[in-house]
């Protein structure tokens, strides 16, 4: 859930490597405070989105793994099995990218809670760890691509 205190930063390990997701995670919290403090100051409306998991170009859930980008496939260790999983679950395929930001673009702010809200971006992914009920709420969202389909 978005209203949970945020946990800034992940680490994990793709077989290869260890990854540290803690700078991008940082600057992402930081702009999501300064949108916060400008909407309580002004009359404008922010939509901050917390994308799952995206790769470059055609972004296919067969390529999708703990390595972030279908150039660097994670190792086929079974160990990695839970996070490859964690990642796959995250997806957020390129169709529903693009309407969940017309659905940020277009929203009716009025109905709200205040002027800024934080959403999950992910598909319609069964078994998500993420949960979407606040995104399809407020911003009228709904997700058609599931990673396992």
């Amino acid at each position: 859930h978005t209203d949970l205190e945020a946990g800034v930063g992940t680490l994990w390990h793709t077989g290869q490597k260890d990854m540290d997701s803690t700078v991008y995670a940082v600057a992402k919290f930081a702009g999501e405070r300064q949108c916060k403090v400008l909407s309580e100051k002004s009359d404008t409306s922010f939509v901050c989105v917390r994308i799952g998991w995206c790769q470059p170009g055609e972004n296919r859930p067969a390529t999708l793994s703990a390595a972030g980008t279908p150039t660097q496939q994670s190792d086929p260790d079974p160990t990695l099995e839970q996070t490859n999983r964690w990642f796959r679950e995250m997806w957020l395929s390129n169709r529903d990218f693009l309407h969940l930001f017309e659905r940020s673009l277009l929203a009716d702010t009025s109905t709200w809670p205040q002027k800024y809200i934080v959403v999950n971006g992910m598909s319609n992914n069964a078994n998500m760890a993420w949960d979407l009920s606040h995104t399809r709420q407020c911003l009228k969202y709904a997700p058609q691509d599931n990673v396992y389909a």
